[in-house]
């Protein structure tokens, strides 16, 4: 899939002065081919960041489920997970549903990525949460690194 242009431009602007894209680039080879498994019940809130990914050609797989996701990570395929909190009627079902998660991504480092960070400690097992998606893509590029180089 050619990445959108509009975006790619969109991106290029709001992260002119961003240190996360500027490692991004630096570390291009850390993020292409790399799978992200984005478990979010509105993924049409995380359009902006999954377009930004996948012009690092990066695959993003979303689902908006715990119970999709726990059908697709035995694949063994995803390095890193992403996932908000606050789904599927429940305002913790991510919390909720992470030791399942951890359990079923096998080297997968899960980011929750919020509205809102009421605690900067992520919940116990998960990588990091966040609610910038400048740190998002840090946390993304830091799991990468543990996991591919």
């Amino acid at each position: 899939v050619a990445p959108d242009h509009a975006i790619l431009r969109e991106a290029e602007a709001v992260f002119a002065l961003s240190s996360a894209l500027r490692r991004a680039r630096i570390v291009a080879a850390a993020l292409q081919g790399a799978e992200i498994l984005w478990i979010d019940d509105h993924p049409e809130d995380t359009i902006w960041e999954r377009s930004l990914l996948k012009v690092f050609r990066v695959e993003v797989t979303t689902v908006e489920t715990t119970r999709s996701a726990l059908a697709v990570l035995p694949s063994g395929r995803f390095d890193v997970v992403l996932s908000d909190i606050a789904r599927e009627g429940s305002p913790s079902e991510g919390v909720r549903a992470l030791p399942e998660i951890l359990a079923a991504a096998g080297v997968a480092r899960v980011v929750f990525y919020v509205d809102r960070v009421s605690d900067s400690r992520p919940p116990a097992g998960a990588f990091g949460i966040t609610n910038s998606s400048h740190e998002l893509l840090h946390l993304i590029l830091d799991a990468l690194e543990r996991n591919r180089l």
